[in-house]
């Protein structure tokens, strides 16, 4: 598959920014992971600042479903199946993407005054 210079310049794009945002956000984020919700609730209502800048840069980890598309269009697969395959995983991969982001948005709720 051939993509356009603006295609390609789109995708790139997709996949530094939201590479980027999900190490920002792992940084920023005053909760990690394995901790139970007991523990994560006070680390964010500790770090309000941080929680809110972590849950704005959850925004740019929504730019890695078009950076896996584009991703998968360079990899190749010149069939209908090899596309159809990989769309699939693509959407199928990205419906976690709902639940972690709604966690630190409840989190976030639940520490408010």
């Amino acid at each position: 598959m051939r993509l356009s210079k603006w295609n390609a310049v789109a995708g790139a794009t997709c996949l530094v920014a939201g590479s980027s945002g999900q190490l920002a956000q792992y940084l920023v984020s005053p909760i990690r992971s394995g901790q139970s919700a007991a523990q994560q609730v006070p680390d964010a209502a500790a770090d309000l600042p941080a929680m809110n800048a972590a849950i704005w840069l959850d925004l740019l980890i929504l730019l890695l479903i078009p950076a896996s598309i584009y991703a998968g269009a360079i990899a190749g697969g010149n069939t209908v199946m090899a596309r159809q395959y990989r769309t699939a995983l693509v959407v199928v991969s990205s419906l976690g993407a709902g639940y972690l982001f709604g966690s630190d948005v409840c989190i976030r709720c639940g520490v408010e005054p």
